[in-house]
């Protein structure tokens, strides 16, 4: 995600407002719509953002970077959105039939920021 962006409308809205050269700079050729970049944070593996998810959060504690504006503790709004695979894990894909002899999906789920 582009650097400064807290959420994917605001990685949009960036993206968007790119000056050319800095577009050239960093390969992003056009406005990046936060459904876009939603699908292709869908297609990365959880296990493999970990690490650096968790060492990015525990830089910014580090520093005093995070503190909380609304209330004391996490809230997280779904959106319903979400894709199918043709299979699932019972961690990162829900298990979920369409009837009795309906064919086994695994369902994704995604969270957005109202």
């Amino acid at each position: 995600m582009l650097a400064g962006a807290k959420s994917l409308a605001e990685a949009e809205t960036l993206s968007e407002r790119l000056s050319r050269p800095m577009r050239r700079l960093l390969g992003v050729r056009r406005r990046l719509p936060d459904t876009t970049l939603r699908s292709a944070l869908c297609t990365v593996e959880p296990d493999r953002l970990r690490k650096p998810l968790h060492a990015l959060v525990r830089k910014a504690q580090r520093r005093k970077a995070l503190e909380s504006t609304e209330l004391p503790f996490g809230v997280v709004s779904l959106d319903g959105k979400g894709f199918s695979l043709p299979s699932c894990d019972d961690w990162v894909a829900q298990r979920q039939t369409q009837g009795e002899d309906g064919a086994l999906v695994g369902i994704v789920r995604t969270a957005r920021r109202p």
